[in-house]
C-alpha cells in the first residue's frame, strides 16, 4: 500500500493528475454514450 504525504508539492501535483485523468475518463465515457445514443436515433 502506498501512503502519500498530502502536504508535499509532489502529491498535490499527483492529485491534480489523478483528478484530470478521472475527469477525462468520465467525460470520454459520457461522450461515447451520447454519440451511441445519437447514432441509434438516426437509424
Amino acid at each position: 500500500m502506498i501512503v502519500f504525504d498530502l502536504n508535499t508539492k509532489d502529491s498535490e501535483a499527483l492529485l491534480r493528475h489523478v483528478e484530470a485523468f478521472i475527469l477525462r475518463v468520465v467525460c470520454g465515457v459520457t461522450l461515447d454514450h451520447q454519440l451511441h445514443w445519437l447514432n441509434t436515433l438516426k437509424k
